[in-house]
């Protein structure tokens, strides 16, 4: 019976280790896409001038 216990225990602690592994490599590999994505569409022009020539004009 203790034995069981001992395994339960131990997988249950094995599962939260991985779920804390994966969460990081998941973060370290996405984690710039998803702040790019939350960033407003006006800072994501790398040119300033491009914003100013097509203000207005036709």
């Amino acid at each position: 019976m203790m034995s069981d216990s001992f395994f339960a225990d131990a997988g249950l602690l094995f599962f939260a280790i991985w779920s804390i592994a994966v969460c990081i490599v998941s973060v370290t590999a996405f984690g710039s896409d998803l702040s790019a994505s939350k960033a407003p569409s006006g800072s994501r022009s790398t040119n300033p001038q491009a914003h100013q020539n097509s203000s207005g004009k036709l």
